[in-house]
């Protein structure tokens, strides 16, 4: 009976320090986060997200000294780690970061792909974005909060995402073409520059040199087998007349080319869209720009018919 007594005893205390744990701080030290993407969405083809789903986003912390300035590289005493978003938008992690226990705040910033680099370095969209992964897997965004402050709230710190690339969507309308033809296109942005220098901390990226042998020019495919749905690629921003880019759509074993107005520029965070009527000898194009990111400007192009 007494030895009956003395577990049950325990047992009570083992629950009664439970209980305790779960209300300490400790949980509350944990940096929750979610995601959100600027309107207009991330469109490439079919693919319609204002989110992250099913994908991963690197996230970085920086310790705050007592004054609000960052601490030195050496000593923020966190590394990046991965983060996947669910459909919500809400990230998760394997080890979720922690604010400092000594009440410091933090800068937190975000970028996606999570490939690209954990420091200053090299990001090169892909040479084939005619699949959606490919596509995702260009599109550079980046996210960040400054001095953010331990609550004791659960509420998620929202990352809001902006795009520091520029997109091209491509809309064929069939003229008299047979359907075969028509659905069977492949549209090739040609001879723009592909790479770019990213830095995480600032947020900021910086196109490549043009020169043609330093191997950063190159073509972006958009679409195979086009059809009359509308394909996206991401590109990085630059003046068309740096490199003479063009768009050309290979359709019946003729390739024909559209050629941009010459003070056309893709800009970081805007949207061109190109309808293309594909005939069999000519291209008849209208086109226009749109923001990205909720920038407050529009342009509007004049049709252009390209022999």
């Amino acid at each position: 009976m007494k030895n009956y007594l003395f577990w049950a005893a325990a047992a009570l205390a083992l629950t009664a320090c439970s209980a305790d744990d779960s209300t300490t701080p400790a949980a509350d030290n944990v940096i929750r986060l979610s995601t959100a993407i600027g309107s207009p969405s991330r469109a490439a083809g079919n693919l319609l997200e204002s989110n992250f789903t099913n994908e991963q986003v690197m996230v970085q912390v920086i310790e705050l000294d007592g004054g609000g300035t960052r601490m030195p590289e050496g000593s923020w005493g966190y590394a990046p780690v991965v983060y996947t978003a669910g459909g919500s938008g809400r990230l998760t992690a394997e080890t979720p970061q922690d604010y400092p226990d000594n009440g410091h705040s933090v800068d937190i910033f975000a970028y996606h792909p999570a490939t690209a680099p954990t420091s200053a370095g090299a990001f090169q969209v892909s040479a084939d974005q005619s699949s959606d992964d490919a596509y995702l897997a260009s599109d550079l965004m980046y996210a960040s909060l400054s001095a953010v402050n331990r609550t004791s709230s659960a509420a998620d710190r929202t990352l809001n995402f902006r795009h520091l690339l520029s997109k091209l969507t491509v809309t064929l309308v069939q003229g008299d073409m047979p359907d075969d033809d028509f659905n069977s296109a492949t549209v090739t942005l040609e001879n723009v520059v592909t790479k770019g220098t990213f830095n995480p901390q600032s947020g900021t990226f910086s196109r490549s040199s043009a020169n043609a042998s330093d191997g950063n020019r190159g073509n972006i495919v958009i679409a195979r087998n086009a059809g009359a749905a509308p394909h996206a690629a991401i590109v990085v921003p630059q003046p068309i007349s740096l490199t003479g880019g063009r768009l050309a759509i290979t359709i019946g074993g003729k390739t024909l080319y559209y050629y941009f107005d010459e003070g056309f520029t893709f800009e970081s965070g805007q949207a061109c869209s190109l309808t293309v009527k594909v005939e069999r000898v000519r291209l008849s194009v209208t086109a226009a720009m749109q923001p990205w990111n909720n920038v407050d400007r529009s342009l509007n192009f004049t049709e252009k018919v390209t022999d």
